[in-house]
């Protein structure tokens, strides 16, 4: 309930502060026939719709400011094809897509569901951080070209990634700076991460990576560096890793 009640204010906030316009008192009161229509109000409530919602009014108006805030992310296009909140208020998006255009990383992520909770959604937008106990993966894939041209000559790496299913348990990454001002990237603090059959492709030279499962803590994303992440400890097959090289060894094919 208490949840709902978040919610509620939420939406109506927003409504109302994005809806109300700047009529004056004086417009309001004035004397009423009664045998007349009743006048138009001076709060006009617009009700933003989208296919990629059900048709009801809050997650047609979380679909809004989503498309919104989502425009902040600089060197980064993120759509989804369709959004809806659950009955445990969680939000849900299918075929959430992640465009990458940064000078050192180019390429698309792909997930096919994405579930996380909506009071964390709420902390973001004000906090102006990410800050998520937990986030679930379904079906990822990547195809990602990185490095750049080094004296004129091409110095890239391609990497292609697919993972049945990936959680993300006390993710941390800094979101806003002033205003709205672009979001910059930033490197990612992630607390566990738990993998489900997951696969790793690198070209130049080429390097392949699989695992059906693996549990890395205190894992750090950094920006544009999709291959230079670091983590404290790993357990795969059974044996716990605290050195990357170990790590990748034992997993690569």
């Amino acid at each position: 309930m208490k949840i709902f009640f978040k919610i509620t204010f939420f939406v109506l906030n927003f409504i109302f502060t994005q809806s109300v316009s700047a009529a004056q008192t004086d417009q309001i009161v004035k004397q009423v026939d009664l045998n007349a229509p009743a006048p138009e109000s001076p709060i006009q409530i617009r009700i933003p719709h989208s296919d990629r919602t059900r048709e009801n009014l809050l997650d047609s108006i979380l679909d809004f400011i989503l498309i919104h805030y989502f425009k902040h992310f600089k060197n980064t296009e993120i759509s989804y094809e369709f959004f809806e909140i659950d009955r445990n208020y969680d939000l849900n998006f299918t075929n959430f897509t992640v465009k990458v255009t940064h000078p050192d990383v180019t390429g698309t992520i792909v997930i096919s569901k994405v579930k996380v909770k909506f009071d964390e959604f709420l902390s973001f937008l004000k906090e102006k951080k990410i800050i998520v106990s937990r986030v679930l993966f379904h079906d990822v894939s990547a195809d990602m070209t990185m490095g750049q041209g080094s004296e004129g000559k091409e110095n890239t790496r391609s990497l292609k990634v697919s993972a049945k299913e990936l959680t993300l348990k006390n993710v941390l990454m800094t979101a806003f700076g002033k205003e709205n001002e672009k979001i910059n990237g930033q490197d990612v603090h992630i607390g566990n991460v738990l993998i489900d059959q997951a696969e790793l492709t690198l070209s130049d030279p080429k390097e392949k990576y699989v695992t059906t499962s693996a549990e890395l803590t205190d894992v750090v994303l950094p920006e544009a560096v999709l291959d230079k992440f670091t983590f404290s400890t790993v357990k795969v097959g059974g044996k716990t890793y605290s050195d990357r090289k170990e790590f990748l060894q034992a997993i690569k094919q």
